[in-house]
């Protein structure tokens, strides 16, 4: 089974017990004495206030698993109520005015335990992966084959594209990436054009084992009125360490709608006039953390520059 769908598995089996918890613990209080002669037991006082109490803890877990609030620990204590309730019915075959509906009781507990213990499992959330999407789109003040031809050449892509460090260019369609990762890390795959329509379409996706499996569009079009190319990129991709990861990406600065939009805009200002203009105010894209402490921006000088990007220039 595919982790995605041992997943969805898991969250099915915490729901489905959530609801079985509503209606078995709506029961128990609203008519204990009528789920006492279920289980092939004789009506007594304390045995409606046991029931009375398992109903409450019922409703108890069906509350932290619908609301999907630490699901293995509202698994995990269901499982102990369990046991408690295989021991009690256990006891009670002693007592039991039909034997056959007191062990057909336990059996059904043992079943259930059974279930809880695959809902019980603990989640790896460090190893969750988080599908996102994002489109953006700038008009480039170019002719769609210039433009076109320079996003061809995957080796000046790192020179708009803040989060890359270099791609290889292998063949026609297969190339290397190596680019930057939150914390100072490097990640890298190979990709491959999977369509290449001339001065419209550019299509690609990673391939072979990636910790950032991708795929992505950008198309080329007539802007309106004759003012250049519009320039629509498309990306999805996978996200390391599930919703974590994603607002781990934003604060250094790496979520990919952020970098789609930079990147364009660098790309249209080296389209246009030959260079990324860098100031003080974003030196090197959108990033979170530097924009804590804010002032007023001023150009930045050379030596300043070359600390933050200047092989852009």
């Amino acid at each position: 089974m595919s982790k995605n769908a041992s997943l969805a598995l898991l969250h099915r089996v915490r729901t489905g017990m959530g609801w079985f918890s509503v209606g078995l613990g709506t029961m128990q209080l609203l008519v204990p004495d009528g789920v006492t002669r279920l289980c092939g037991l004789p009506v007594a006082g304390t045995r409606r206030t046991t029931q009375r109490l398992i109903g409450g803890r019922e409703l108890l877990a069906a509350g932290g698993l619908l609301t999907g609030s630490n699901g293995s620990v509202w698994m995990k204590a269901r499982v102990v109520g369990d046991i408690t309730d295989i021991a009690l019915l256990t006891k009670s075959l002693r007592s039991s005015t039909r034997r056959s509906r007191t062990s057909l009781a336990l059996a059904a507990v043992i079943g259930v335990t059974a279930i809880d213990l695959i809902g019980a499992r603990r989640r790896d959330t460090t190893n969750e992966r988080t599908n996102m999407r994002t489109r953006a789109a700038i008009t480039v003040n170019r002719p769609r084959d210039e433009v076109y031809s320079f996003w061809h050449d995957f080796t000046n892509l790192p020179s708009f594209m803040q989060h890359l460090e270099s791609v290889e260019t292998r063949d026609d369609r297969h190339s290397h990436w190596k680019a930057k990762a939150p914390a100072g890390r490097s990640v890298e795959w190979d990709a491959v054009v999977t369509e290449d329509v001339p001065s419209a379409k550019i299509a690609w996706k990673s391939e072979g084992n990636t910790p950032v499996p991708n795929s992505g569009i950008v198309e080329f079009t007539e802007a309106p009125a004759g003012q250049g190319t519009e320039v629509t990129v498309s990306i999805e991709l996978e996200m390391p360490a599930g919703a974590a990861g994603k607002v781990t990406a934003k604060l250094f600065g790496e979520d990919p709608a952020q970098q789609v939009r930079d990147d364009l805009r660098h790309f249209k200002q080296i389209l246009e006039t030959g260079e990324v203009v860098y100031s003080e105010a974003n030196p090197a894209g959108s990033q979170a953390k530097g924009l804590l402490k804010q002032r007023a921006a001023q150009p930045l000088t050379d030596r300043e520059l070359a600390t933050v990007g200047g092989g852009h220039r």
